[in-house]
C-alpha cells in the first residue's frame, strides 16, 4: 500500500538487508525437500484452503490468461488490463477481510469497477505488522477471497491472487519474510487451491524489497525469489502467470548490483511488475519496458497512486516524490507514458470512497481522477450501473 512504498528508507533499508543477510535460506530450483522444517506457527490448519476452489455453476477451465510475447492474452486474444488495489480503507483495512459479512462490500466493489470499466481486482493487506493472534490459513479471510474470485469470474473479470501480505505476516510473528522456507506450505497451499481458477491473471508475490548494494545481497535476494517463483510455479501446475512482486526504488540499481534485471529474468517469474510513486519511477519506465521487450514478458504497473493533498483536477502545489501536478494530471501521465512503452495492465491504488488528504483512494468522489480512469480502462463502462455502484461503499 502507498504509506509502505516510501518507508523512511535509510531505516527500513538497514534493517531489511541485515535479515536478508542473515537468513535467507533458498533452495535450487526443484529442490523443495532440501528446505528446513516449516515453522509451528505456520502450519496448515484450514482443510477448506488445502481443497482445490470450485465455483458455483462453473465448468472445468477451458483456457487461462497466459502470455504471448509482451502481450497478455486469453482464448486466443490479446488483454489488456485495468485494474485496482481492493483495499477496504474506510472498513478497518486488513481487518475487515476477516469479517464473515465481508462479502456484500465486494459484491458493491465489484460493480463499481463494472461502473468504471476496470476488469482487474489486486486484493491486498490482509494480514499487519502489528496484528496480534494473525492466522495466515484463517478461514474467514479465504472464503472471502474465494468469494471474490468466484464473483470475478460470473462477471467475466479477472483478480491477481496478491500473496504479498503474508510478508507483514511473518514479521508480525518475528519470521523473517526473506527465508524461502518460511513461504513454501503457504505458496504450495494457496497454488494448489487456486490452481483450476481462470479468474487469476496473474500471481503476485512480493513487492517492495529493499535495495541491495552489494553482490552478496543481490545473490541472496535473487535466492529467495527464484526459491518462491519456482515454489509456486510447481504447485500451481504453472497454470498462471506469476510475478516476483511489484518493485519501486530500482533506480539505486548499479552496474554492479542488477538485482531488478536478474529477478525479472528468472525462468518462472513470467510477468514484469513495478511501481510508480516518484520522478524516479516515471523516469526509469523506458528502461523497465526496454528490459521486458528483451525477455519477451508482459508488463504491468502493479501500482500507482498520488494522495489527495495533490488535487484532483488542479495542483495543491504540495509536491509529492518529485512529483508536481494534479492528481488527474499524475494518472494521464502514468497511462500515457504506459501505452506508449508496452505496458498491458495497470492497477492504481486504491478504489474506494476515502476522502482525506493524505487518502489515495480514487471514486465517483474524485470526478478528475475517475474520468481518467474510465477513459484508460479496458472495458465500456457498464450503463445504468445500480445505485449500490457508487460511494458510500459501507
Amino acid at each position: 500500500m502507498p504509506a509502505q512504498p516510501r518507508w523512511p528508507l535509510a531505516a527500513m533499508a538497514a534493517l531489511m538487508l541485515a535479515i536478508l543477510l542473515l537468513s535467507c535460506v533458498t533452495r535450487p530450483s526443484g529442490t523443495s525437500a532440501t528446505l528446513p522444517a516449516v515453522p509451528a506457527a505456520l502450519a496448515l490448519r484450514n482443510a477448506q484452503l488445502d481443497k482445490p476452489l470450485i465455483c458455483p455453476g462453473a465448468t472445468p477451465a477451458a483456457s487461462y490468461v497466459g502470455a504471448r510475447g509482451t502481450d497478455f492474452a486469453y482464448q486466443g486474444q490479446a488483454l489488456h488490463l485495468s485494474g485496482y488495489t481492493f483495499y477496504p480503507a474506510l472498513n478497518g483495512g486488513s481487518s475487515a477481510w476477516h469479517s464473515a459479512s465481508f462479502s456484500g462490500y465486494i459484491d458493491r466493489v465489484l460493480a463499481l469497477a463494472a461502473r468504471a470499466g476496470l476488469n482487474l481486482a489486486r486484493p491486498t493487506d490482509f494480514w499487519s505488522t502489528s496484528g496480534v493472534g494473525q492466522r495466515w490459513d484463517d478461514p474467514t479471510l479465504w472464503a472471502n477471497l474465494d468469494h471474490l474470485v468466484c464473483a470475478a469470474a460470473s462477471q467475466h473479470t479477472f483478480v491477481v491472487m496478491d500473496l504479498s501480505a503474508f510478508k507483514w505476516l511473518l514479521v508480525s510473528l518475528h519470521l523473517d519474510p526473506y527465508n524461502a522456507a518460511n513461504w513454501t506450505l503457504y505458496l504450495d497451499t494457496i497454488g494448489h487451491h487456486f490452481a483450476d481458477q481462470p479468474a487469476i491473471a496473474f500471481y503476485s508475490i512480493s513487492g517492495e524489497p529493499p535495495a541491495p548494494t552489494t553482490p552478496a545481497q543481490v545473490t541472496a535476494l535473487v535466492g529467495f525469489y527464484r526459491a518462491v517463483t519456482d515454489e509456486l510455479a510447481a504447485a500451481d501446475g504453472k497454470h498462471h502467470l506469476i510475478a516476483a512482486g511489484g518493485f519501486n526504488h530500482m533506480e539505486e540499481e548499479t552496474p554492479a548490483t542488477p538485482w531488478w534485471q536478474e529477478i525479472y529474468a528468472l525462468p518462472n517469474n513470467t510477468v514484469v511488475a513495478f511501481k510508480t510513486y516518484s520522478n524516479h519511477d516515471l523516469a526509469l519506465l523506458p528502461a523497465i519496458a526496454a528490459y521486458a521487450a528483451k525477455l519477451r514478458k508482459p508488463l504491468v504497473d502493479e501500482e500507482f497512486g498520488m494522495p489527495q493533498s495533490l488535487g484532483d483536477a488542479v495542483f495543491s502545489g504540495a509536491s509529492y516524490n518529485g512529483i508536481a501536478m494534479s492528481r488527474a494530471q499524475f494518472f494521464q501521465a502514468v497511462y500515457q507514458g504506459g501505452d506508449g512503452v508496452g505496458v498491458h495492465a495497470f492497477i492504481f491504488w486504491n478504489l474506494g470512497c476515502q476522502i482525506k488528504a493524505q487518502g489515495y483512494d480514487v471514486g465517483p468522489e474524485t470526478p478528475a481522477v475517475w474520468q481518467v480512469i474510465q477513459q484508460f480502462a479496458a472495458n465500456a463502462p457498464t450503463p445504468g450501473a445500480p445505485a449500490q455502484a457508487g460511494c458510500p461503499l459501507t
